[in-house]
C-alpha cells in the first residue's frame, strides 16, 4: 500500500496521521518548517475535540474560495511580565480575579478603545499573550508601551510587562473552500487550509481535529480497498464536515463581533441580556454545548442508518447519554465497531460517531452497505 502524504505537520496534520497509522494506513509527513514554531498558536481544546482524541490517548492517561476579511485592525502580541502592586494605582483591583492573572484563564475585557483579551500561558512561566482590537487607537507599529499603557488604562490588573517576546498584527479573514475533496479523493483538505475564521470561541483547531479524525478512518478503508463504495466514501467527509466548517464560521464570526461592540450603551445591553440567557438553564446548555462540540450530529447524512435516525449519526459520547463500558471499549478501533446498549447493537465509527443503532439487521445491514465483507470490520484490529 503507497503511503498517505500529509502535508503540514501542525496539530490537524499531525491528527490525521496519528488516526491513519492507528489504523495500520502508511503515512509520511511533510512541512515547509524545519522545526515547531514559537509564534501564536491555539491554546484552547473543548470537550469534543478531547473525545475525539481519546483512542490516540494512551490509556495512562485518558477552488473556489468564498472569503470575507473583517475591517478590523488586531494586535496580539507575548510579553514576559511580573506582578506589581505599584502599578495601575489608580484602579485598584476589586475582585480576586483582578490584579494577577492564573494559568488557564481567560480576561476579556470591552473597552472603548476596543475588545482587549489576556491569557496567561501556562507552559511558559511567567508570560502573558495580549490580543486587542486597536482600530485606529494604535496607528504604527505596536510598542510594548502601547500595549502597558492600554492595560494599565482599562484594566485593574497589576502587571507591569517587562519584555515583548514577539509583536504582531493581523486582519481576521472567514473563508472556506467549497469542496475538501479534490482529484476524486487524491487531495484532501482538513483545518486550516479549508476554513479559516476569528479566533473568538477557540473553534478553529478543534475544528481541525475533528476533520481529522472523520476523515482518517475513511481513507483507511479506502487505501486498503475495503470500501464498499470505494474512493465515493471520502465524498461523506464533504457532506459532513463541510456543513460544520460553514457553521463554524458564522457562530466565530457573530462572537466577534458581538464582543467588539464600541458603543458603551450597545456593550451594558449586551451584558445584560447575555446575563439573562445564561440564567436559563436550557439556553446556557445550548450555548456551551455549541462552543464545545457536543450538538455536532450528521443524522442527515450518508452514513447514519435510516433505522433509528435519531439515535445514529450523533457522538456515541454525551453528557445526557453516557458511553456504556462496552462502547468506550470498541471506540477507537480503526473500524466500525459493535458495542451493546439495552439490548440492542450499537455501531460506533473510529471517530467516536453512532453509525446504526438497533439489531443484528440494522448493524450488519450498515456494514454489508459500506464496508467490504472480506475482513471483519466488527472487530478491532
Amino acid at each position: 500500500m503507497d503511503p498517505v502524504l500529509v502535508v503540514g505537520a501542525g496539530p490537524v496534520g499531525l491528527a490525521a496521521a496519528a488516526f491513519l497509522a492507528h489504523a495500520g494506513t502508511p503515512v509520511r509527513i511533510i512541512d515547509a518548517n524545519a522545526a515547531p514554531t514559537t509564534l501564536s498558536k491555539a491554546l484552547v481544546l473543548w470537550r469534543h475535540s478531547l473525545l475525539t482524541l481519546a483512542p490516540l490517548i494512551p490509556p495512562s492517561y485518558w477552488h473556489s474560495i468564498a472569503s470575507t476579511t473583517l475591517d478590523q485592525r488586531w494586535l496580539l502580541g507575548d510579553f514576559k511580565y511580573e506582578v506589581d502592586a505599584a502599578i495601575n494605582a489608580a484602579h485598584k483591583p476589586q475582585h480576586k480575579c483582578e490584579g494577577s492573572l492564573q494559568p488557564g484563564t481567560l480576561f476579556m475585557n470591552p473597552t472603548d478603545v476596543g475588545l482587549m483579551g489576556l491569557i496567561p500561558l501556562g507552559n511558559r512561566d511567567g508570560q502573558l499573550r495580549v490580543v486587542w482590537n486597536a482600530d485606529a487607537h494604535c496607528p504604527g507599529e505596536p510598542t510594548i508601551e502601547d500595549f502597558q499603557q492600554l492595560l494599565t488604562a482599562h484594566t485593574r490588573q497589576q502587571i507591569r510587562l517587562t519584555e515583548p517576546v514577539w509583536l504582531s498584527e493581523f486582519k481576521i479573514n472567514e473563508r472556506q473552500v467549497q469542496s475538501y475533496v479534490h482529484h476524486n479523493g487524491r487531495v484532501l483538505l482538513a483545518g486550516d487550509a479549508a476554513h479559516i475564521h476569528s479566533p473568538a470561541g477557540g473553534l478553529g483547531m478543534n475544528t481541525g481535529l475533528q476533520d481529522a479524525a472523520n476523515l482518517a478512518w475513511k481513507l483507511s478503508l479506502v487505501a486498503a480497498g475495503e470500501a464498499a463504495a470505494g474512493s465515493k466514501l471520502l465524498d461523506t467527509y464533504q457532506e459532513e464536515r463541510h456543513p460544520v466548517g460553514a457553521h463554524v464560521i458564522r457562530m466565530s464570526g457573530r462572537l466577534l463581533r458581538a464582543n467588539a461592540l464600541r458603543s458603551p450603551f450597545v456593550r451594558f445591553v449586551r451584558k445584560w441580556v447575555l446575563r439573562a440567557l445564561v440564567a436559563v438553564p436550557s439556553l446556557a446548555a445550548k450555548m456551551v454545548s455549541a462552543l464545545t462540540g457536543d450538538e455536532i450530529c450528521y443524522s442527515r447524512c450518508t452514513l447514519a442508518a435510516a433505522a433509528a435516525a435519531a439515535a445514529a449519526g450523533g457522538a456515541a459520547v454525551r453528557t445526557r447519554q453516557p458511553a456504556t463500558a462496552a462502547e468506550r471499549q470498541v471506540w477507537g478501533c480503526c473500524k466500525p465497531a459493535v458495542a451493546g446498549r439495552a439490548g440492542v447493537g450499537v455501531l460506533v465509527r473510529p471517530d467516536g460517531i453512532v453509525a446504526a443503532v438497533g439489531g443484528p439487521d440494522e448493524v450488519n445491514g450498515w456494514l454489508k452497505k459500506h464496508v467490504v465483507p472480506s475482513s471483519d470490520a466488527a472487530a478491532c484490529s
